[in-house]
């Protein structure tokens, strides 16, 4: 629960910024700083110049908001890490210059824009992007990454911002109730659930549980190098190359490898009971219709179909074979 200002260019000469510090019962404290003005007389370039230098401006704000009771403030190159003494509760920070954002940013718990995200932050902070309602993007979910192994010790470090998930809603798949698989390992035969991946970035919005959780499992199979169930009257496929990710890989990109979900659209079929691989296509079987999800082309979440071939009564029991 940390807040980020970023100071992006060098500030003007003369130039006043102030710092807006609310808590969370709505307290507000003020903190300014101000560049020297060269005057008309003996202009002191030098003294003006290192005091309006990003680096310089961002340990003067830290200096200042470290003076508050309650606040703690760390700098390091352009960046200054604003919180509460014990990062209790998010405090929300804004920026005021002459110049609005074009010399200084704030990265709050939740923002609008992902323009001036600082290179150095506390590793671990995860902030909300909101976008402008008029972007095509939903909400989404970024955390600071430190970019090294070592850890530096150091308050801010720096860091990449990664998409990551809501950081309170479920985000694992009950693997208990989910088929289980077998393996030999050369002696003895072991069975057990297996370790399905976790949601990794989104929210139930943006990147949901697979639409299978909570239906029986009717069958299984294996397509495109993509794990297979259906369940209902649906066909569900996992990322490829990876039988246990039942989640798209971003919440803002969708990628021709992510999961993949059909349903059949022909009024008075029957529930799906089975699978049956036919030279490059998957054949869908229900009672009384047959369904064909073609395969001579790389299946994706954007082309994905189900289209009706038949619609022949048929004997269920016992699953249908090629030949």
């Amino acid at each position: 629960k940390v807040s980020h200002i970023n100071i992006l260019s060098a500030l003007n000469y003369g130039e006043t910024i102030q710092i807006n510090v609310i808590s969370v019962l709505g307290v507000k404290t003020s903190v300014s700083y101000t560049v020297p003005d060269l005057g008309t007389t003996e202009p002191d370039y030098d003294a003006a110049d290192k005091a309006r230098a990003t680096k310089k401006v961002a340990e003067s704000l830290a200096t200042l908001l470290n003076a508050v009771t309650g606040i703690t403030a760390t700098a390091l190159s352009s960046s200054v890490a604003v919180h509460e003494d014990l990062k209790v509760d998010w405090l929300q920070v804004e920026v005021e210059t002459g110049q609005g954002t074009r010399t200084s940013v704030a990265i709050n718990q939740i923002i609008e824009s992902t323009d001036g995200l600082p290179l150095y932050a506390v590793v671990g902070t995860r902030i909300t992007v909101r976008p402008d309602p008029t972007s095509d993007k939903g909400i989404y979910y970024l955390q600071a990454e430190r970019i090294s192994d070592n850890p530096t010790g150091e308050v801010l470090e720096e860091v990449i911002w990664s998409e990551d998930r809501h950081p309170t809603q479920p985000h694992s798949i009950a693997s208990g109730t989910l088929p289980h698989k077998i393996e030999y390992n050369g002696t003895d035969f072991t069975f057990g659930p297996v370790d399905y991946k976790s949601r990794r970035t989104g929210d139930e919005d943006s990147t949901p549980f697979p639409e299978f959780v909570g239906a029986a499992i009717q069958s299984m199979g294996y397509f495109q190098k993509r794990l297979v169930v259906v369940a209902e009257n649906a066909v569900y496929m996992t990322e490829t190359e990876d039988l246990r990710n039942w989640f798209r890989q971003s919440a803002v990109q969708l990628f021709v490898t992510d999961p993949i979900g059909v349903t059949t659209s022909e009024l008075g079929a029957d529930v799906i009971l089975h699978l049956v691989p036919h030279n490059k296509d998957l054949l869908v079987i229900t009672s009384n219709s047959q369904f064909k999800i073609v395969g001579s082309e790389a299946l994706t979440p954007q082309t994905v179909s189900m289209s009706l071939t038949t619609k022949y009564e048929c004997q269920v029991s016992v699953a249908p074979v090629t030949i």
